[in-house]
């Protein structure tokens, strides 16, 4: 009850701004084009349009919001835009979900808040982990300065972008050179408290129409503690005092949050030649410390990653290939069981046909991912072959409608699924947008889903048989949207979205009735897939003001989500019940100020906040609560000239510790020094 009367402060001041801004506001007949000349497009319906007429719920961020926030991780970044979940677990490592949905139905285990309904993409290269399902941000490839804009789409958008879209979408658009552009490089350097040392360096130069571009970086940082919440005690203890546990894994370096490198190259013509191509390869090794596959004993887990993954975008006139292969491999020390190798290699054909008031877009999909682990008898592979059509129709000048639509055919399970969209846009002035829209997405299958099959020895006795179903059913979003986009006056605009969610076909493996094979009792666990449903009700506000040298964001949701039978314990037989969901957040959202004081002086400062929430976890079975969470970050940047500047940032000023996630590290303010140099 304390927290009220700050959501209520927040809340009356970000209504009487928008009021005070809303009657200042001018009708000027040309107030939309100075609009459209400042903000970034999107690329939200495939094609660049102003972010002001997008169809659905999208968000940009430029490169000059990143570099003035002095922000030094991507998903930190996220926390700049609405509708997004970020929870960090030690420093630098985090978790983020789109509206929620990360541990709805309640009571799964740890494997199951990896973000397995939000899509990540680089440049247009799908970034996911098809083993479990969901995003290791520690993989990517990319620094914060290899970053051109970010684009978030919310919503159930697979019809555009693919299975597993089904809260939305994030979209890493990295940096390009520019045409013309003599030899040159970037150096950034920050270092900071807890260890942090992050060192980035990228060199770039047109040649005869090619551009071509190289960086690298290396990031290590240390834990804010060096104690591990301990399942048997249920508090943080030394590691001394889990000797004789598997847990000793994990703790050769006990100190370290994350150690990562990568390198890339980027090699590209300008993209309005005849024959445009872009062409990627990056190398990236990653340890870090995260709740991530978990034993019995603690959540923190020590995750390995090494891959490297080429991409290449080709269009002809109308023709629009995409050809991705991604490969690696994934180590856990602590459950060796599930280390494994993977291949994933995409391809898509794309071709737009234009008439009068019309656009076609018809297209192929095909994917193979491969994946070999003893957890699954060996080599596995899915399979998915995907038509798609989109259609967009402008009868008038101010509406448009446009209806996308995906059957994705797998081989596990075998079966088809079909994902749509169906949305428009009317302009009622030249300062006012509404929006709506209907979604439908499907879940691609992951690999614990459709090839499990392994044992535990628990004793000489006893034994745990897992097995998993090749044609269980996928789970399935559907969702539908509201939107208002408004224009207050030259310097100010406000979207405010309704959004409302139903998703089902949830599964779990649950424990079946045990038996007696020889000298053995077995424990057997099969997939099951539930009738439970999920529904989640929401609004978000976004308002934005730019003028001179000041620009200002506030953005605020509120949601709730109710599951109808919502399974007890996975040990059969299942009681149900209908509950309502904890785990995300009821109220959300944040604010970031940016002010040019001078030339060479910039001030940025940024407030996130999360209400309540708790996680539920059923293996292992313990309930982590968190209280109302305010997060302030400040940053000062001092331009020394055209190619040299260095700041100052302090994260975490509000100084809330307590841990974010399922009983990971308690969260430490930071102090990061920078400086970044161009060297022609």
């Amino acid at each position: 009850m304390k927290t009220f009367p700050g959501i209520h402060i927040l809340l009356l001041t970000i209504f009487s701004t928008f009021m005070a801004t809303l009657a200042s506001a001018t009708a000027l007949n040309n107030s939309l084009s100075m609009f459209e000349q400042k903000e970034a497009e999107t690329s939200s319906s495939k094609r660049l349009i102003q972010l002001f007429d997008s169809p659905l719920s999208t968000s940009v961020l430029t490169s000059e919001d990143i570099n003035n926030s002095g922000t030094t991780s991507i998903p930190e970044l996220l926390r700049l835009m609405p509708e997004l979940i970020v929870r960090e677990l030690t420093n630098g490592q985090y978790e983020v979900y789109i509206r929620g949905h990360e541990n709805t139905p309640r009571s799964k285990t740890l494997t199951n808040m990896m973000g397995q309904n939000a899509l990540v993409m680089i440049d247009d290269r799908v970034v996911f982990d098809y083993f479990l399902g969901g995003m290791f941000w520690e993989t990517l490839p990319i620094h914060v300065a290899d970053i051109e804009r970010i684009e978030v789409v919310r919503g159930a958008v697979s019809a555009m972008y693919g299975p597993n879209a089904l809260t939305g979408v994030i979209h890493i658009k990295t940096k390009r050179p520019a045409d013309h552009i003599r030899p040159s490089a970037d150096l950034s350097f920050t270092i900071g408290n807890h260890g942090t040392q992050i060192a980035q360096i990228a060199a770039q130069q047109s040649l005869r129409g090619h551009q071509w571009r190289v960086s690298a970086f290396s990031e290590q940082r240390n834990r804010f503690q060096s104690t591990y919440y301990n399942y048997a005690t249920q508090q943080y203890d030394s590691p001394e005092s889990f000797a004789g546990t598997p847990a000793v894994r994990i703790f050769d370096d006990r100190k370290k949050a994350r150690d990562i490198s990568s390198a890339s190259i980027y090699i590209a013509n300008h993209p309005a030649s005849l024959l445009a191509y872009d062409f990627s390869y990056a190398y990236q090794e990653s340890e870090v410390h995260k709740g991530h596959l978990s034993g019995r004993v603690t959540p923190f887990n020590l995750s390995q990653n090494r891959s490297d993954a080429i991409n290449l975008k080709m269009n002809y006139l109308d023709w629009y290939l995409r050809l991705s292969h991604h490969q690696g491999r994934q180590t856990n020390p602590l459950i060796k069981t599930f280390d494994y190798t993977f291949n994933i290699s995409q391809a898509s054909l794309e071709y737009e046909y234009r008439i009068p008031k019309w656009v076609l877009r018809p297209g192929i999909r095909l994917d193979n991912i491969n994946a070999d682990g003893h957890f699954m008898s060996g080599d596995q592979s899915l399979r998915n072959k995907t038509l798609l059509f989109l259609t967009e129709y402008a009868p008038t000048m101010r509406t448009k409608l446009i209806a996308a639509a995906s059957q994705d055919k797998y081989n596990a399970p075998d079966k088809s699924y079909t994902s749509y969209q169906l949305l428009a846009t009317h302009k009622l002035n030249d300062t006012t947008l509404i929006r709506a829209g209907r979604h439908k997405s499907n879940r691609s299958a992951f690999m614990v889903d459709q090839f499990l099959d392994f044992d535990v020895n628990l004793s000489p006795s006893a034994r745990q048989e897992y097995s998993s179903d090749r044609n269980a059913p996928l789970a399935v979003f559907v969702n539908h949207e509201l939107g208002l986009r408004q224009q207050l006056g030259l310097y100010s605009w406000i979207d405010f979205s309704l959004f409302y969610t139903q998703s089902e076909k949830h599964n779990a493996y649950v424990q079946q009735n045990s038996f007696t094979s020889g000298s053995q009792t077995v424990i057997p666990f099969h997939l099951q897939v539930f009738d439970t449903r999920v529904t989640q009700r929401g609004a978000t506000i976004d308002w934005h003001y730019d003028v001179e040298q000041w620009k200002l964001n506030i953005f605020a949701t509120w949601q709730d989500t109710k599951i109808d039978d919502q399974y007890g314990i996975l040990i059969e037989p299942i009681s149900y019940s209908d509950q309502n969901d904890t785990t995300t957040p009821r109220f959300y959202g944040g604010a970031q100020i940016n002010w040019a004081i001078q030339a060479n002086w910039n001030f940025n400062s940024s407030l996130y906040f999360m209400d309540k929430y708790e996680i539920s976890l059923q293996t292992p079975p313990f309930i982590h609560k968190t209280a109302f969470t305010t997060l302030i970050n400040a940053t000062i940047r001092h331009s020394f000239s055209e190619t040299t500047s260095a700041s100052i940032s302090i994260r975490n000023l509000s100084n809330r510790t307590q841990s974010q996630y399922y009983f990971t590290d308690h969260i430490k303010p930071g102090l990061f020094l920078g400086l970044k140099m161009r060297l022609d």
